[in-house]
């Protein structure tokens, strides 16, 4: 901070600042052609965000008369402070964020989603400072990203900045089926899985319902993916009859989410001791049936005959 006296005759004016808080000062003479001198105040302090709103009084005068003074109010930039969603929010839907610079109402507050600069950024100036809000889609792929807002050109050339890890209010929901690991063995007792794939965070509950019973089952530890997300799986072993039963597997996720997927089985009343998990039947139109047939004879008799011309030939030949 300088305080600067032009016009000034003679030069021993005496200095003074007004201030509440340690600094170093320093003072520079400049002699003009008119014989009159120019006189610099210089007040060097570390600047600090309580200092904001400090008033500042430079005085100058010589001993025995009235000082003439200048005043300035220190108007402070802060470094940028990031908010963002306060509960998790599921990929898909749009989320908004706020970024705030306490000080100066004309303060460039610029965004980055990872290394990428995003555009979008809504600017708001204040009395206190000036305001960002930005809003953008998640997506499952940013598990793993982060949402920066800065302030380019502060200070001499450094970035300060501001930060938010995605991970941190994304929610990713799972994908679930579920899929027979075996026949059943003498005791009509098969085994299913319950694949839980593709969510975020890893924090879920899972359970098996029969015929909407509870059955009591083992989740596997949960395994993370290359893209930050997890996947996890459950066995349960069931006993099959002649009748149909309904078998899901609920998967729980924060607030009580819930994610499931249900398939039919029983035991075939033609004895196959297969368990049945019915897929969709495959139909083979008879036309096509009846031209596969005719294609199969059209290239067996080619090939007859061709070999008998074979033979025919060699047998003139000897």
């Amino acid at each position: 901070m300088t305080c600067k006296l032009s016009g000034v005759y003679p030069k021993d004016i005496k200095v003074t600042w007004d201030k509440t808080f340690e600094s170093s000062q320093s003072q520079h003479l400049e002699e003009h052609e008119d014989g009159t001198f120019t006189v610099t105040s210089v007040l060097s302090f570390i600047v600090k965000e309580d200092m904001r709103g400090t008033r500042l009084t430079c005085q100058a005068g010589y001993e025995g008369l009235t000082p003439v003074s200048g005043a300035v109010t220190l108007g402070i930039r802060g470094p940028p402070s990031i908010k963002g969603p306060k509960k998790r929010v599921e990929t898909g839907q749009m989320v908004s964020f706020t970024c705030e610079s306490l000080g100066d109402q004309d303060t460039s507050i610029t965004w980055l989603k990872g290394e990428t600069t995003v555009s979008g950024g809504q600017k708001m100036s204040w009395s206190d400072g000036t305001r960002s809000e930005l809003k953008v889609t998640l997506y499952k792929n940013d598990v793993k990203s982060r949402i920066y807002c800065q302030i380019p050109g502060y200070r001499g050339g450094s970035v300060p900045s501001d930060a938010l890890n995605f991970s941190t209010f994304i929610l990713v929901i799972p994908e679930v089926t579920i899929q027979k690991t075996s026949v059943e063995d003498s005791h009509n007792s098969p085994s299913f899985y319950c694949k839980i794939s593709g969510f975020y965070p890893d924090d879920i509950k899972v359970m098996w319902l029969l015929e909407g019973q509870t059955l009591n089952s083992t989740l596997f530890n949960s395994i993370k993916n290359l893209d930050g997300t997890f996947r996890a799986f459950t066995l349960i072993d069931v006993i099959v009859t002649n009748e149909v039963k309904q078998l899901t597997c609920v998967v729980t996720q924060i607030g009580n989410r819930n994610v499931t997927h249900s398939v039919e089985f029983a035991k075939r009343s033609s004895g196959d001791e297969e368990n049945v998990v019915t897929p969709p039947a495959c139909h083979v139109p008879l036309w096509f049936i009846f031209i596969l047939v005719k294609v199969c004879l059209f290239v067996t008799i080619n090939a007859c005959f061709c070999l008998a011309v074979k033979r025919e030939i060699r047998r003139k030949r000897r």
